[in-house]
């Protein structure tokens, strides 16, 4: 009898087993854990898709067949479907996806290649198919090749195919730029040729028409574009400010951006460094209440990088890795963007007679101070060092991004103004870099064949730029989706931990540092004076030399000294964290278990 009931006991269970399974098997089901939400859509992509009104369909192509795929496209092309699924469930009848398998010689090939979709060849197994096309009524875009290095970006790929298609009205942006952004030629010492727009560019051309106004300032009123992007204003004169001004006046929107170094000019063309090192736009910021001193570089010692210019890996305090910590986390501008790069940037500050607001986006640390852009300028390795050891912070944050909200003054008189902000709405974003935006600053091109190309970001700097000109123009929809492109995700919890412990060594750092320059001075001073005096007096300064030499020796000990302490402080940091984790799954195991066997000898007990 007992024996039967185990038996009845073990069916009733296997058949709960695969009902459960058969159930749940039918239904997509994920919980997502990730920071960024990496793995479901967010909720402007869901009312977006709630929100169509014609019928989009994908045309999805995966060469699935007899595993003609690489096996991690294979891997990846689950994660596709699975955000097809999604797509097909919230678009609510309005989202059709259509999957083919273009075997060679098939109807789904030449359909494939009708759609322009990149045929790839594995040497294994032959050629093969992996992009879809997206379509509405006749308009038409296409993902020719889904790169895995796009991973993060590919919610915001989906949707701003959806978004291109069944958007009939595409704005337009225009450009006022000294930097050839747009492309054109370029010369330097490895001689000439053509390079192509940068990428930011080609980025803002997927959703809008981009025009340059560079040669015909007066179409700002005649033919004005929904967004102003003013980069690096270099020799602009007051026939270009004044059209600004009226631009502005008459409800257009701009992004100024603006640098006290340019580091895009030195590689693209070192010789016109000099002339284009530095920007300003100070009659405009001035009748906004805007301060920005344009040959002034922010050096921050807590958001300092190491960077290889072409002699060894060396820290630059004036190229910046800017953490989450310091981006504004509530702006839809800058929400979910986790890490940003900023090359020599300048800052901003608020005028007391500012009318408006200024919001701050990015922003330093504490540990900071500017150096002047002219001690920059071809800096060499051993300057570089001399700049390190001298730093002082002043202890004041410094705003890098800034959005500009409610009434902006005028620079001119007699401008008509034909609009009035509201209090709260946003004209003006203010950058105070322009290279971040740069190609080899913010990304790169990964070739997919010979016509057909796609972005692999370095960080959130081009999530961060096309952010603010969705903002300004009033496409939010794809925001929240591109903030998940960034390729590097820091350590916050271990970073601030070290960046809280070196803060506690920081003053005796810099005391030290400071003596180590003092010395240095004086063993040069000493140096040369001793080719010109007596030898009484050489006799002399030979003993204050030796006295210096070995303070600098001790200087010099006691700041290893402390960097092994910040090291050995750390390291009981991560010893405590090793041990946790090494020791919290068997103490749990152990619980249970004992918990288990407590019960167990209870129940024994009891009977």
């Amino acid at each position: 009898m007992k024996s039967g009931n185990q038996c009845l006991s073990l069916l009733v269970a296997v058949s709960l087993y695969v009902l459960i399974n058969f159930i749940v098997g039918n239904f997509r089901f994920q919980w997502d854990l990730t920071a960024s939400r990496q793995h479901s859509i967010s909720n402007t992509t869901r009312e977006k898709l709630r929100g169509l009104e014609s019928p989009v369909t994908i045309r999805y192509y995966a060469s699935v067949g007899e595993n003609t795929m690489p096996y991690d496209l294979r891997v990846y092309g689950d994660k596709v479907e699975y955000f097809l699924d999604i797509l097909e469930q919230e678009g609510r009848g309005n989202i059709e996806v259509i999957r083919y398998d273009p075997k060679p010689g098939s109807d789904a090939e030449e359909t494939a290649n009708f759609d322009s979709i990149t045929s790839n060849f594995n040497r294994n197994q032959g050629r093969f198919y992996f992009g879809l096309s997206v379509s509405c009524l006749d308009r038409k875009v296409k993902i020719p090749f889904l790169h895995p290095d796009r991973e993060g970006l590919l919610e915001y790929d989906m949707l701003q195919a959806i978004d291109t298609v069944t958007n009939q009205n595409r704005k337009t942006i225009g450009i006022l730029s000294a930097l050839p952004v747009m492309g054109g030629e370029y010369s330097n010492e490895r001689g000439e040729g053509v390079f192509p727009p940068w990428l930011f560019i080609k980025e803002l051309q997927r959703s809008y028409d981009v025009a340059s106004y560079d040669k015909d300032i007066g179409a700002l009123q005649t033919v004005p574009p929904d967004l102003l992007i003013i980069m690096h204003p270099v020799g602009y004169g007051e026939p270009v400010m004044r059209e600004v001004d009226q631009y502005i006046a008459n409800g257009g929107k701009v992004i100024v951006m603006l640098d006290p170094y340019s580091g895009a000019i030195e590689m693209i063309n070192p010789s016109l460094q000099r002339e284009f090192m530095s920007s300003d736009f100070r009659k405009l910021l001035n009748a906004w209440g805007v301060h920005y001193n344009s040959v002034e570089v922010v050096a921050d010692m807590n958001l300092r990088s190491e960077v290889d210019r072409g002699f060894g890996p060396e820290t630059l305090h004036t190229v910046l890795d800017i953490p989450q910590r310091y981006i504004h986390k509530e702006d839809p501008i800058t929400a979910g963007i986790n890490i940003l790069g900023f090359p020599y940037a300048g800052h901003f500050w608020p005028a007391p007679s500012m009318a408006g607001r200024i919001i701050p986006l990015v922003s330093t640390s504490k540990v900071v101070s500017t150096v002047k852009s002219d001690e920059l300028f071809r800096i060499s390795r051993e300057k570089n060092e001399t700049l390190l050891k001298s730093f002082e912070p002043d202890g004041r944050r410094r705003v890098i991004v800034a959005k500009l909200l409610g009434e902006l003054g005028s620079a001119y008189p007699e401008t008509e103004r034909n609009f009035t902000a509201e209090p709260d709405a946003s004209q003006v974003i203010l950058f105070a870099d322009a290279d971040f935006v740069f190609d080899p600053f913010a990304g790169e091109t990964v070739q997919l064949s010979e016509s057909e190309a796609t972005l692999k970001p370095y960080n959130g700097n081009l999530a961060l730029f096309s952010n603010a000109v969705d903002h300004l123009i009033g496409e939010d929809v794809l925001l929240a989706a591109r903030g998940k492109g960034a390729v590097r995700y820091p350590l916050v919890g271990l970073s601030d931990i070290k960046l809280d412990i070196e803060g506690q060594y920081d003053e005796q750092r810099l005391i030290i540092q400071k003596q180590l320059q003092d010395l240095e001075d004086k063993l040069v001073v000493i140096s040369k004076e001793e080719q010109e005096k007596d030898t009484n007096q050489f006799i002399e300064n030979k003993k204050v030399l030796n006295q210096l030499l070995a303070e600098r020796d001790k200087a010099e000990d006691d700041l290893v000294a402390i960097e092994r302490q910040i090291d050995y402080a750390l390291q009981q940091v991560k010893n405590r964290y090793q041990w946790a984790n090494t020791l919290t799954v068997p103490l749990i195991v152990l619980l249970v278990g004992a918990i288990i066997i407590y019960r167990r000898n209870s129940h024994s007990r009891a009977r």
